[in-house]
């Protein structure tokens, strides 16, 4: 009881009673998110509810394409189901609103209170920190964020804010694709002797750093592909490729890789079709339109960062759509086995992890791991900066940086 009275102190004194948020109160069309965002200035102050928690001051954050998305309603049936299950699945659960709703999920800032197991993890009051939320959870367009430890990073004193925001999700979901998708640790280096990689659409944040990870890891020949606006003199710098390949254009038939990393989001995910437009892409495989590139041996995988699942849960409902999208992946693997192939075809989610995150935090810190950023916003511009990175065309990541100095 004195720890709760003495943290529910420094908490008081820590956080003011109104806080600045960008939040939206019902789904809108892509084009009119930057009207349906509203800054209020009336929420509740954050609070730790668990030992774990930590209430961190935000200093930059940044902008994923899977924010719009949300905002949209993409997912919205699935990260219901994913909060009653995180709250024990109590009848009242399912039945909450999801408004009002917070974009952002990815940021860094300061410690401002922390629970007690947070602080015998070393995270102390005035501690700069990075970080990354579930989708499902409060986001990170606010002046506080409440996170798990586990889900936080020490950002090292040579890594800016706004690099260390824009590192977080795309980071972690490009690590995701390498190791949980591709079986391919980014920490073993072994250079020259690693697979053949073939990694798309590197112009946005997980393709890059994906690219960038696979090449530290050891891979023995990388090819990316980008749009055909970038540079690839340039491209092919950053990221010590070994080739680039510049869209529309495709590699040639002859060549095969052991791992791709397709971090290109089809068409037909980008809009609703209803029910009946996707059903009949179940036995499709319209969202591995590489496959063929890949190798026959039991060890290659295709990786797909654009997973259908919540496509298919928003329009079928959701012990439909889980089945529907469990087929969309099961199909094409059965239709690869019958054709003598054994390489697996496989989704990669986002998952957060402070211990990964601290990896590419320190490698970026030391210049090895390069964070693309296209622009920064500040915090007071945020509609504008969704505008931004919907139009199209940007190459890296859309930052907000809550520094009065920000452009």
């Amino acid at each position: 009881m004195r720890f709760v009275m003495q943290l529910w102190q420094r908490h008081l004194s820590n956080i003011p009673c109104t806080l600045r948020t960008w939040e939206i109160h019902k789904f809108c069309r892509a084009k009119e998110i930057s009207k349906e965002l509203r800054l209020t200035t009336t929420r509740r102050p954050p609070y730790v509810a668990s030992s774990e928690q930590v209430i961190v001051q935000t200093e930059a954050a940044s902008l994923n394409p899977i924010d719009a998305l949300i905002m949209s309603g993409y997912g919205s049936a699935a990260f219901r189901w994913a909060r009653a299950f995180k709250n024990g699945f109590f009848p009242s659960a399912l039945s909450q609103s999801d408004f009002p709703l917070i974009p952002g999920r990815d940021f860094s800032g300061c410690v401002s209170v922390a629970g007690p197991d947070a602080v015998k993890a070393g995270f102390v009051e005035g501690q700069s920190v990075l970080g990354a939320v579930w989708p499902f959870n409060r986001g990170c367009l606010t002046d506080y964020v409440v996170c798990p430890r586990h889900f936080l990073a020490v950002r090292p004193e040579s890594l800016n804010p706004v690099a260390a925001a824009s590192l977080s999700y795309a980071g972690l979901t490009a690590w995701s694709a390498l190791r949980n998708g591709g079986g391919f640790c980014p920490k073993k280096v072994e250079p020259g002797f690693g697979p053949r990689v073939l990694v798309t659409g590197v112009t946005g944040a997980v393709g890059s750093i994906a690219s960038q990870l696979a090449i530290m890891g050891g891979a023995s020949h990388l090819t990316v592909t980008c749009p055909s606006r970038a540079d690839p003199k340039e491209i092919k710098r950053l990221l010590s490729a070994h080739q680039v390949i510049s869209a529309p254009n495709t590699p040639p038939a002859s060549e095969s890789y052991d791992l791709i990393i397709d971090c290109v989001r089809p068409t037909y995910l980008k809009a609703s079709e209803g029910a009946s437009g996707l059903c009949h892409r179940v036995a499709g495989e319209e969202q591995f339109p590489l496959l063929r590139y890949l190798s026959s041996h039991s060890r290659a995988r295709y990786v797909s960062v654009n997973p259908p699942l919540f496509r298919y849960m928003a329009e079928l409902g959701p012990l439909l759509g889980i089945g529907a999208s469990a087929l969309s992946l099961l199909m094409p693997n059965l239709r690869n086995i019958s054709r003598a192939n054994c390489g697996q075809i496989r989704w990669a989610f986002f998952e957060p992890s402070g211990s990964r995150l601290q990896l590419m935090a320190n490698w970026a810190a030391e210049g090895r791991l390069h964070v693309p950023i296209d622009s920064i916003f500040p915090f007071s511009e945020v509609p504008v900066a969704f505008k931004k990175m919907q139009a199209g065309g940007n190459n890296g990541k859309i930052a907000i940086s809550w520094s009065p100095s920000a452009s």
